[in-house]
């Protein structure tokens, strides 16, 4: 009995625009993982240029043939989507919503905080 395994070179190329606008994106972080996590090199992150565009390439492992590649696209202000790759995508279009916004998770301010302020905008 053998087992073979090769190592499968995954790329996907393409453009982040926000849905409604369908304008490009920039410094949209993207990666393998939700969020990055320092310890973990597999968990990199690369970025949108100014014009939306991204190149991400990997290397993994795969028994016959090449998995998916599985990216989360994360910016603030707009949803985390994740999209899933076939092993080399190419001119692909990822498009992300907007988050709506919810005064409930707005800025919280203590009302000592609040006085402070008022007396520097207000000079009293």
């Amino acid at each position: 009995m053998s087992f073979t395994s090769c190592d499968c070179i995954q790329q996907a190329t393409g453009i982040v625009l926000d849905r409604q606008s369908k304008q490009p994106i920039e410094k949209v972080s993207l990666g393998k993982y939700e969020k990055e996590d320092p310890n973990n090199s597999y968990s990199r992150r690369d970025f949108t240029d100014k014009n939306g565009l991204f190149n991400y390439s990997s290397t993994s492992g795969g028994l016959r043939e090449c998995p998916d590649l599985v990216l989360y696209f994360n910016k603030n202000g707009y949803k985390t989507t994740k999209m899933v790759f076939e092993s080399y995508t190419t001119n692909d279009t990822v498009f992300l919503d907007k988050v709506p916004f919810n005064r409930d998770s707005s800025m919280k301010i203590t009302g000592i905080d609040f006085d402070k302020l008022l007396k520097v905008v207000f000079h009293y």
